[in-house]
């Protein structure tokens, strides 16, 4: 798929499966805006995709989604990089605090929600303005959502909440011709992800990085059977189809691209 000077703009596209979606998007000749939080001169998480960016086809601000003075300058950001005509928006932004939910604190509570929640809804009331009839929105979500587990418990009802708020949202917007899907992601294939099971967050038992692949395959049926955890480009991929031409008459759905985790409870 190319998406030759095709305004992308991006939230939360530092690290991760956002700075995947980047590289994606800047191989296929988008015109990026990215937004994240982190320190683009930060060594250790910098925002990488710079390297492959040609002069201008690129451009990265940090942002706190949570704060609506900074979502408003994303916005004026927006209006002077692409002359406020938006083709795809993607949003990545999300945190988690593996924690059951009567060991967390109110402190943690209120970033999870925030972050997760009322950083979707502050991004998509600057953006939806800005959208081209015919755009496409996509909303990170996760596996989480659909089936949740102990140790997840803020987390995933954000992720519902996110999931709710697509449905809503992309009712509102399809008038416009604008199409808004969600895609939840189960664990991928990811030193982030191993890291952070390497210690138990109900018990905080540590366990060897072959017990942790071994947890995650037991959780996804399709990826036990390939004996491969999914990485990063499967979910690359989804988001790729939901904003193509292919997935025109597609808006409101909520996809996941989790090789079977949210079919264990069935």
């Amino acid at each position: 798929m190319s998406m030759m000077d095709r305004h992308v703009a991006i939230a939360g596209g530092g690290r991760g499966i956002g700075e995947a979606l980047c590289r994606s998007f800047i191989r296929q000749g988008a015109k990026l805006l990215v937004i994240d939080k982190l320190d683009a001169r930060s060594l250790e998480f910098g925002f990488r995709p710079l390297e492959e960016a040609d002069a201008g086809q690129l451009r990265y601000r940090q942002c706190d989604v949570t704060r609506s003075d900074q979502v408003r300058e994303f916005a004026a950001e927006s209006q002077d990089f692409f002359g406020g005509q938006i083709d795809v928006f993607v949003n990545c932004v999300g945190i988690n605090m593996p924690r059951s939910m009567l060991e967390l604190a109110e402190d943690d509570w209120d970033r999870v929600m925030d972050t997760n929640v009322k950083g979707a809804f502050l991004l998509s009331s600057a953006v939806a303005p800005m959208m081209k009839a015919g755009g496409a929105m996509v909303f990170l979500s996760s596996a989480t959502a659909l089936q949740p587990g102990r140790a997840d418990a803020a987390y995933a009802l954000s992720k519902m909440t996110l999931n709710r708020l697509t449905t809503l949202l992309a009712a509102e917007v399809a008038e416009r011709g604008i199409r808004l899907n969600a895609v939840c992601p189960g664990p991928i294939l990811s030193d982030r992800v191993m890291d952070e099971r390497l210690i138990d967050p109900i018990t905080s038992g540590h366990r060897t990085a072959e017990e942790v692949r071994e947890e995650i395959l037991s959780e996804m049926p399709l990826a036990r059977f390939h004996q491969t955890i999914p990485p990063v480009e499967s979910v690359v991929d989804a988001v790729n189809f939901l904003i193509g031409d292919e997935a025109r008459f597609i808006t409101g759905a909520v996809l996941p691209v989790d090789a079977g985790k949210s079919l264990s409870g069935i």
